[in-house]
């Protein structure tokens, strides 16, 4: 079913000179899908200093909200309230209530959806929280019944959207040790839970990056083509470079932030993206002077037809609701602004008095919002589970193999297509558990190599307190020891050697002989003792 565009465009803004904290004026104009179309100027119902504001009240009011069960308006939501009516009032007040009235009609008689389309010149407004527009008249918010879309303003003309099954997903979740933590693992289970319907019917395909880090990303791109992106983890607002950010990990656990133009360059490449869905705080914030700043406007610029992000902080419950319902409804061949919709409906619903349905915000390029056309019949159910116990299988190899990083990527994908299933989820578990016991036998040898003794014993015990047989680490370990303290002796040696404290020396030489009969003195020192005590005849040290 075909939807009906009202589009609503913010045009550049003049102010008054006289009086440079008087709120601006704009133009305003207004089309309606029969080409009904209305312009007038109007002066903005904020101020400067107020629109400032807004960056620390608006979001304090929504995690506040987040946090308590209310049925009617507090003191908290009762300002954004009248902040929404303001800017319901500025778009769609004097010449826009018989335009949005008809297009309402029209949309009503012919049994149409209708969606709003905003496009929003000015940079100092496009940051602003339009999904409040509030309706005095209705009594409700706009975007919880009617989508709302924003639409940058780009000169890059429109892709085709269509993709013919498998829908191949691609995600990836991050959660670095110095950041707070998420309900990562919740939020993936609900995606595979989502999705799972449709990967039944051979028209999905979802796969995850094997780490958090930008490397990780960009080799799991290789293996595309993909048609989606999904980010679970945290997200900000770098002031200093005026531009959002994605807390991804670093090679150490750390957080790496990851700039919108990065991974706008990072994804650029790949043609066949079509969606990027950034469930992290803040994705879809902007500076002042660049609506293309924020990491989703980024995307915008690059020419992707459609990104979901979040403009503020959003709680752990919200965001695995809003990703369980979107991605229901794209399962359902919905579009992706009505997806959108319903999700916010869904975190209204699910945590009542909450305002972080507002969060959520959906930058779209494409002219309809059906972004992938899942109407070819897929891969029969038959044969999509003979290709999940063929993949299980190669979890099983890849296991006895020692394969473990690939073990890990396989029993990722397999839980991904099946969270329900009764074995990966153990197999996994085992999978990560040998991988981080590979991963510190390897810095125990690399330590070995390196001659760092001390660095090569705290790996390679680590690894022993878990598995004390893990391959060969009893006799690295054995050897590691042997040096280490023959180290500690060498420093003995030196120590004695230099107070002329020969007797000494001769008697730790006697220990490392034992000890390491290969190279018990690299220096010569306890041979120099030897020497200037005349000790003649056979000694333990040769």
């Amino acid at each position: 079913m075909e939807t009906l565009d009202f589009h609503v465009e913010i045009g550049t803004g003049s102010a008054d000179d006289r009086d440079p904290g008087r709120p601006r004026s704009y133009e305003v104009t207004l089309r309606g899908s029969a080409g009904d179309e209305a312009s007038e100027v109007k002066p903005f119902p904020l101020t400067p200093g107020e629109l400032r504001a807004l960056d620390t009240t608006v979001p304090h009011a929504v995690l506040s909200s987040a946090a308590r069960l209310r049925r009617a308006p507090t003191d908290d939501e009762l300002p954004v309230r009248e902040l929404g009516r303001r800017l319901h009032e500025f778009l769609l007040g004097g010449k826009g209530r018989p335009l949005l009235a008809a297009a309402r009609h029209r949309a009503a008689h012919e049994d149409r959806p209708l969606r709003i389309v905003l496009r929003v010149r000015p940079a100092e407004l496009a940051r602003l929280p339009w999904e409040f527009l509030y309706d005095p008249d209705e009594d409700s918010y706009v975007c919880q019944t009617t989508p709302l879309v924003r639409r940058p303003e780009v000169s890059i003309p429109e892709r085709p959207l269509t993709v013919r099954p498998p829908l191949r997903v691609l995600c990836m979740a991050a959660r670095p040790d110095d950041q707070e933590p998420l309900a990562v693992r919740a939020e993936q289970e609900w995606l595979g839970r989502a999705l799972s319907a449709l990967r039944r019917q051979g028209l999905i395909h979802v796969e995850w990056t094997a780490g958090p880090t930008w490397r990780d990303l960009r080799t799991a791109l290789r293996g595309g083509p993909w048609h989606a992106f999904h980010f679970i983890g945290h997200g900000g607002f770098d002031p200093a470079g005026a531009e959002g950010t994605l807390a991804l990990g670093d090679d150490g656990g750390g957080t790496y932030h990851l700039g919108a133009e990065d991974l706008a360059m990072l994804l650029s490449r790949h043609t066949s993206l079509r969606l990027v869905v950034l469930n992290a705080c803040e994705t879809g914030r902007s500076a002042d002077r660049d609506p293309f700043s924020s990491v989703a406007g980024a995307l915008m610029r690059k020419g992707l037809p459609a990104a979901v992000a979040m403009q503020y902080p959003i709680s752990n419950d919200a965001a695995v609701e809003f990703s369980r319902t979107f991605y229901e409804s794209l399962a359902h061949r919905r579009p992706v602004d009505e997806a959108v919709t319903e999700a916010r409906q869904t975190i209204r619903l699910a945590r009542r008095g909450t305002l972080e349905w507002v969060t959520p915000v959906l930058f779209m390029r494409s002219l309809d919002g059906r972004l992938f056309d899942l109407t070819d019949a897929g891969t029969p159910v038959a044969a999509a589970d003979d290709e999940l116990r063929d993949l299980y299988v190669a979890g099983l190899a890849a296991l006895r193999r020692k394969r473990w990083q690939q073990a890990v990527e396989i029993f990722r994908d397999v839980m991904a297509r099946d969270p329900g299933h009764p074995d990966a989820p153990a197999k996994y578990a085992e999978a990560l558990r040998l991988r981080r016991l590979n991963d510190l036998y390897e810095a125990g040898l690399g330590a070995i190599g390196e001659r760092r003794w001390d660095a090569a014993v705290d790996h390679l015990e680590a690894v022993a307190a878990t598995d004390a047989a893990f391959l060969d680490t009893p006799t690295h370990l054995a050897e590691a020891r042997r040096h280490q303290a023959a180290a500690t002796w060498h420093t003995e040696v030196a120590a004695f050697h230099a107070a002329g404290e020969w007797e000494a020396v001769l008697a730790v030489g006697t220990e490392l002989a034992a000890l390491l009969p290969e190279n018990p003195d690299p220096e010569g020192l306890v041979a120099d003792a030897r020497a200037r005590l005349g000790v003649t005849g056979r000694c333990p040290l040769g």
